[in-house]
């Protein structure tokens, strides 16, 4: 009774944020709307950053706070500047540069353990920054295509996958598909996930428009499994993570449990997108 509760808690506070996050999408265009995304996505960054460092702090890795979490906001923020003017494309790049010099500068002066605070620090700012920072070229396409519809299609396709896989999961699976990772996992509820977002895949067809969201039915399918696959990847990464700190969620959060359990299916379908979209 205990585990259906602290799923429906999960499913309700879960879907009002995504709720929330796609009403500010459909009002992107104003400006001003603009930088409120710019700052959610922040805010976001910070949580998830906070969690990593506690995730990695249960394996006696003690990073920099204000390093890591700044770096990882201003990475942001670098990536958002760049979804507004084109020019300043090589913008997130520079920016990892300074924060793998700044990295290693801070370091001199504490030699120990140096190799693991800076391995684990670069890990976590790709982790995170990135994929946050990533959707922002995607929401503001500047090549005539409604980026909005994109992000909305990336959305429902991952959630789509977890769905398909929870609940043919739970009436179907028997076999694990990775106990030893994730022992809730089953080879059906993976197969399940598939077939839910192809499914959704094909449903967006319905809204292709040439030069406005452009897909066609080739493409449907193979984004579908392509994103539904890295969508458990994904899933997985993050319960690995969780496994070796010795964590059951990543965060303590009520309803939710933490923010990157949450977001974990979409840190690798984001950047995905982003090659497809603008590669």
């Amino acid at each position: 009774m205990k585990k259906l509760e602290d799923l429906k808690n999960r499913f309700l506070i879960s879907s009002g944020i995504i709720i929330l996050l796609v009403s500010l999408i459909v009002f992107s265009d104003l400006m001003f709307m603009r930088y409120f995304i710019m700052l959610l996505m922040i805010a976001l960054g910070y949580l998830v950053s906070w969690e990593f460092i506690n995730l990695v702090k249960a394996k006696e890795i003690i990073l920099h706070k204000t390093i890591f979490i700044g770096g990882v906001i201003l990475e942001i923020i670098s990536f958002f500047l760049f979804s507004q003017f084109e020019e300043l494309r090589i913008l997130p790049v520079l920016f990892f540069l300074i924060f793998m010099i700044y990295l290693f500068f801070v370091n001199f002066r504490q030699i120990e353990n140096s190799i693991l605070r800076i391995s684990v620090s670069a890990f976590g700012f790709l982790y995170i920054a990135i994929p946050f920072g990533m959707l922002f070229p995607i929401i503001f396409l500047q090549d005539g295509q409604d980026g909005r519809l994109w992000v909305f299609y990336l959305i429902f396709v991952t959630k789509l996958t977890d769905i398909g896989g929870y609940f043919g999961g739970k009436l179907f699976g028997k076999r694990k598909l990775a106990e030893h990772i994730s022992p809730n996992k089953t080879i059906f509820g993976s197969i399940s996930g598939f077939v839910f977002a192809i499914a959704g895949s094909l449903f967006f067809l319905i809204f292709s428009k040439p030069n406005v969201f452009d897909l066609n039915f080739t493409q449907a399918i193979l984004l579908g499994v392509i994103l539904s696959g890295f969508s458990q990847f994904g899933d997985l990464c993050e319960s690995l993570l969780k496994r070796d700190a010795k964590m059951k969620d990543s965060s303590t959060l009520p309803g939710i449990g933490g923010v990157l359990d949450m977001v974990d299916s979409l840190m690798f379908n984001i950047p995905i997108m982003y090659c497809y979209l603008l590669g």
